[in-house]
């Protein structure tokens, strides 16, 4: 499990609570602590623990942060002890906790705090001064990780610091120092809360001062608004999280228009289609998950002449200006929303990330359909902007909101909906 001890210049770690903290993790110990304009970093394996004691002791005057290992990840050696450079000589970090998203980039022996460190460097030097990477880095690593960062200036900061506690001073990551062996006690287990927190995770930010303040969003756009997305070049941001990303057939509706980057929804929404040819977003604000897709930038004429005619805007799908999060920061972007949903739709897996399944148009064909309808039905699948035009070649419709093919003349002899699901969304293309 790990603990970390985060100590102010100036204080002194209790005897009683290294010792404790010893006793529950005995693969090792480590330091951060900043002097003449450097981070620096030392490590011990347990037979060595009295030159950390020594060590401790020549540090009453500046800030450190003392890490206690118990390997759970990664075989116990000196290359595991934390804390890790992220930053070679000036920035270091050091985790308490699992990372359970770097289980695919662990590398032989090693431990995930250790890849997610590596991770890291790939970012820009400033990546903790960047609202968007705060919050991707949060969802990330879960709720349940501690992360403690340091400075050139000895300056700590820490994420998800609301789930440690803060004693004469001192932050413990977790109750590993109240008492001996505790490795498999419950009460090292802390809640989780998400909810609308700092992106440090904690009402209290004197450890995180070093690093830029989040600014105040701006009021939320009213839904069908894109101004708030408009950005400075006249363009504007989309979010897209379905068959418009990279590699998906509809990606072509994005030629020539920049892509941002990866990104994720700040606020969740349910995200639903694990079975569908295409997905959609519910406008359940607080509802879901916080939804991964990617950002792009684009002009208002690929917007209004190709996006909003793929998505069957305003009927089929509908437009709100939501925050996303990239690692270049936070970006107010356009949505598509489904415009109607239905009872049915609330009783969908949510989903986080959405991926095409091949096996879709196998399993969602209703047994009335015909040959002929079936066939038109695997073939429309290809396109989301071609169902309306082959629907009126082949003298059939099909229901934008659960895949229902019937012919025209079925629909329409009364002025009925759609029969399966009781949705008009056949009107918008007749």
């Amino acid at each position: 499990m790990c603990i970390i001890i985060s100590k102010p210049k100036g204080k002194e770690i209790p005897k009683k609570h290294l010792e404790n903290s010893r006793s529950n993790n005995k693969d090792g110990v480590g330091i951060m602590y900043a002097i003449k304009n450097k981070v620096v970093i030392e490590k011990w394996l347990d037979k060595d623990y009295d030159q950390f004691l020594s060590r401790l002791n020549t540090l009453k005057d500046i800030n450190v942060v003392v890490h206690y290992r118990a390997a759970s990840v990664g075989d116990t050696s000196l290359d595991n002890i934390h804390p890790f450079w992220v930053f070679e000589n000036k920035l270091a970090m050091c985790h308490n906790g699992t990372i359970y998203n770097c289980k695919g980039l662990i590398k032989e022996k090693e431990s995930d705090t250790v890849a997610f460190a590596r991770l890291l460097r790939d970012f820009p030097d400033d990546f903790l001064q960047r609202e968007g990477l705060l919050l991707m880095m949060k969802s990330y690593i879960g709720t349940s990780s501690r992360i403690a960062f340091m400075d050139v200036n000895g300056t700590v900061a820490i994420m998800n610091s609301h789930l440690g506690e803060e004693v004469d001073g001192i932050w413990y990551s977790n109750k590993y120092y109240t008492a001996p062996n505790m490795r498999f006690g419950g009460s090292v287990e802390f809640p989780s809360s998400c909810g609308n927190t700092s992106i440090w995770g904690g009402k209290k930010r004197e450890q995180a001062t070093f690093y830029n303040t989040p600014k105040k969003q701006p009021k939320r756009s009213k839904k069908n608004d894109i101004s708030g997305a408009e950005n400075p070049k006249g363009k504007y941001y989309v979010f897209v999280y379905g068959t418009l990303k990279k590699g998906l057939h509809n990606h072509r509706f994005l030629d020539g228009q920049r892509f941002v980057g990866e990104a994720i929804t700040i606020d969740r929404y349910p995200l639903i289609g694990e079975t569908f040819s295409f997905p959609y977003l519910l406008d359940l604000e607080g509802k879901g998950e916080m939804v991964n897709g990617e950002l792009y930038e684009v002009s208002y004429e690929n917007l209004t002449e190709r996006l909003d005619m793929l998505e069957g805007y305003p009927t089929h799908y509908d437009r709100k200006v939501i925050p996303v999060a990239t690692k270049t920061g936070v970006f107010h972007a356009i949505a598509y929303f489904k415009a109607k949903a239905t009872k049915d739709d609330l009783n969908e897996k949510v989903l986080s990330r959405w991926t095409p399944r091949q096996s879709y148009v196998k399993t969602s064909l209703s047994k009335k359909q015909t040959t002929m309808e079936k066939l038109f039905y695997e073939d429309s699948m290809e396109y989301e902007d071609d169902y309306y035009m082959d629907a009126f070649e082949t003298d059939s419709l099909m229901c934008q909101d659960c895949g229902n093919v019937v012919s025209t003349a079925h629909v329409y002899v009364d002025g009925k909906s759609c029969d399966m699901c009781g949705s008009d969304c056949f009107e918008a293309y007749y």
